[in-house]
């Protein structure tokens, strides 16, 4: 089993100003001691894994570049270095498990903070062939001396998962102790070299992310674990919310495996805008060059040929393979790696991060997203293939070894007029989704939707259509699009808020006062405030940006119900709180609850209901004690609050002081309720070690003593043990 070295804790300065974007700022913290392993994980102690528990092997596990008992193991996923982690925890009887990306900086740079690479700033003379690479396979763990802190090998040979999620701008808000990255996301965050890249060593303040299910053969890991622990394993409820359900199972019982619920939709994080393709065009391309030398050719298509010709930051690659049929593809693809077959009677194969498709028909055969037959024809011609697309945009095809680009609908002249344009009116209809996806993309591409596809689409019923469909576009338009309210307005004019969001429907032409809202009814005011929400949300994790943006359109949906004229000017009392039944109908009807165990329902209803304190609270401030602050905090996420009032306030015309929302925030972070309430200082234990047998009386004891802590009275245990003392002998 693994070796460990001892990382003694102690501040250091992460990350880098010189560096890549996200590994901005350079931020001090403090990290714990732990102990990590001397090496990663040997192909040897992964093959007793794989033996031990039937696991499938990694990709490419019989490759001879790749093999060796003590070369590290690779091909492994984020998702199975954590069921190993959980598999050694119960062999060994201690509990280890992946390091956070702090503590993996730490012992990369040994105590040498300012340095580039672990020992100096320039590549250590024991790399194999100097550093340079791109070399045959990774080497040996035991190759190369060990650092300050006994550490071998880190920051070379291949990247190393650590347990967080990659957060672009996690850094500019990170905790200075102990961080562990943002609650959700879509990636998790690596460290270290790769033998496959021009530098096999890579300075230690870099990071890497990848989708947690991928293989790459230069991804492993090495295991850390706590220092002084007996607890037994213990592990974030987070690692699992990727894993498939039969891993769950296999560890059942074994530490803190609970499942939580996700809302349809709600899988992590948005990729980031401008993540690194490489890996994935470079695997397209392998696949293009085995395909063509089998007979075939193969097209990138979709959204990624759409940016690439917008010269916009890339989502995921797509490919379609004409002149192959469905097994002779697979016996390709089998050739790179390992494959995965979606798909009856089309076929629709996943090699990696890529999605490789037959060119193939659709027929409409019943209402709804499953009512298609859809049949893969690999003889099928390249402008027929693009006909079952939705819009001429994404109709482009680009082949990735002539770079020539395929276009036989016109998307190239629709994307310089910046216009969204069906592909075939006879069809488009077919699936009602596309109806929302015109809404969500003129946003997101600020494009206009040319006269024809307007007609049709407001002649689509939308009728069956489930929420998650729903709430995966209404998702993209909120948090992709730099101005969500362009495919607001869209909506409304195409009749999709007439149809689906009878709440929204109630905010146009309800009158405000002009002197507070000059610029019109609540439904204008509302998207404005839209496009603020979304300008202050890019730094959050995921969950929060979703809780944040759906407040927003939530914010006053009690206007309607309330607005009357008093006194000769527009009121809306009490709106907030009668805002509170709306919105919970909104969000049920999207099926949004929670999302990677954040309660994204509970802060949406808080936000609408409390989203006038901050202005009010200001006004008021000498009124205001501490307690309140503490209070609300068990209601709302008070900082989340402060960013949605903020942009209450600015999403109206006109001049108007929003420094309330500012002062709100500062007073909550100096009483360290801006995330939470106080955790109460007298627990059931202590109430119970007064002689009070379990029971009812033993809650209202709590209750009553954290009244008086949130009101600041009780600071300390021993307070708390003397007030409950005194409500016990007042009881008698």
């Amino acid at each position: 089993m693994d070796r460990f070295a001892r990382i003694p804790a102690g501040w250091f300065r992460m990350g880098s100003d010189d560096g890549q974007p996200d590994e901005a700022p350079a931020h001090r913290v403090w990290v714990d001691a732990f102990e990590l392993a001397v090496d990663p994980v040997t192909r040897r102690e992964y093959a007793a894994f794989l033996a031990a528990t039937g696991r499938e092997a990694p990709r490419e596990w019989d490759s001879p570049a790749l093999a060796g008992p003590e070369r590290p193991a690779v091909g492994v996923s984020w998702n199975d270095a954590v069921v190993y982690c959980l598999w050694r925890s119960s062999v060994a009887g201690d509990p280890v498990r992946l390091p956070t990306e702090a503590e993996g900086e730490r012992a990369a740079r040994g105590g040498r903070d300012g340095e580039a690479y672990p020992g100096g700033d320039e590549l250590p003379a024991w790399l194999p062939n100097r550093g340079r690479g791109p070399l045959d396979g990774p080497w040996p763990v035991t190759l190369g001396p060990t650092n300050p802190y006994g550490v071998r090998g880190i920051a070379a040979n291949i990247h190393e998962w650590c347990a967080d999620w990659h957060g672009r701008d996690f850094y500019r808000r990170s905790p200075a102790r102990n961080p562990k990255g943002p609650a959700g996301g879509r990636r998790r965050v690596s460290k270290g070299g790769s033998w496959r890249h021009a530098l096999t060593m890579s300075r230690v303040a870099a990071r890497s992310k990848l989708d947690p299910a991928f293989r790459y053969t230069d991804y492993g890991f090495r295991v850390a674990r706590d220092i002084g622990t007996d607890r037994g394993l213990v592990i974030p409820d987070s690692f699992f919310d990727p894993l498939p359900e039969d891993l769950l199972d296999a560890f059942e019982g074994g530490g803190s495996l609970g499942r939580r619920p996700v809302a349809p939709g709600l899988a992590g994080d948005s990729p980031a805008p401008g993540r690194p393709m490489s890996e994935e065009l470079d695997l397209a391309r392998r696949v293009a060059l085995a395909v063509r030398e089998a007979g075939g050719r193969a097209l990138i298509v979709g959204g990624w040929v759409r940016d690439r010709l917008r010269g916009a930051p890339s989502q995921d690659v797509d490919l379609e393979v004409h002149g192959l049929a469905a097994d002779r593809l697979r016996a390709v693809l089998t050739g790179l790696g390992a494959v995965n077959a979606v798909g009856a009677s089309f076929a629709v194969f996943k090699l990696g991060p890529l999605d490789i498709a037959l060119p193939r028909t659709e027929s409409k055969t019943g209402r709804g997203h499953r009512g298609f037959r859809v049949t893969g024809d690999p003889h099928l011609p390249v402008a027929e293939a693009a006909r079952r697309r939705d819009f001429t945009v994404n109709a482009v095809a680009w082949d990735p070894l002539a770079d020539e680009y395929l276009d036989p609908h016109g998307g190239r002249e629709d994307l310089r007029r910046r216009r969204l344009r069906m592909v075939d009116p006879a069809t488009f209809a077919d699936d009602s989704l596309r109806v929302l996806r015109a809404v969500q993309l003129a946003a997101r591409l600020d494009f206009e939707i040319e006269e024809a596809t307007r007609a049709l689409c407001c002649t689509i019923p939308l009728d069956d259509l489930p929420a998650e469909r729903i709430w995966g576009e209404v998702e993209k338009l909120l948090l992709e699009a730099a101005q969500p309210s362009i495919g607001l307005r869209a909506a409304h004019e195409l009749g999709v808020v007439d149809r689906l969001f009878p709440e929204l429907l109630a905010l146009v032409g309800c009158p405000q006062e002009p002197e507070w809202h000059p610029e019109g009814d609540v439904w204008v005011h509302t998207l404005l405030v839209i496009d603020r929400a979304r300008e202050r949300i890019d730094d959050l994790p995921y969950p929060q940006r979703v809780a944040v943006m759906l407040g927003a359109v939530c914010h006053d949906f009690g206007k309607p119900a309330t607005t009357a004229y008093v006194d000769g000017r527009i009121r809306s009392l009490n709106h907030e709180a009668m805002g509170v039944e709306p919105a919970a109908a909104f969000l049920d009807r999207l099926g949004v609850r929670t999302l990677d165990g954040y309660d994204v329902r509970g802060q949406v209803l808080g936000l609408v209901g409390h989203h006038l304190k901050p202005g009010m609270w200001r006004t008021a401030r000498d009124g205001v004690g501490d307690g309140a602050f503490r209070r609300l905090a068990r209601k709302v996420d008070l900082e989340l609050l402060a960013r949605l009032a903020k942009a209450d306030c600015l999403g109206r015309t006109g001049d108007f002081d929003c420094s309330a929302m500012d002062w709100f925030l500062e007073r909550a972070q100096s009483l360290g309720v801006e995330h939470a309430p106080p955790a109460p200082i007298l627990l059931g234990r202590h109430v119970l070690a007064l002689g009070l047998p379990p029971g009812p009386q033993v809650g209202a004891v709590l209750r009553q003593v954290y009244e008086r802590q949130l009101d600041g009275e009780v600071t300390t245990l021993d307070e708390a043990t003397a007030v409950a003392r005194a409500l016990l002998a007042e009881s008698r």
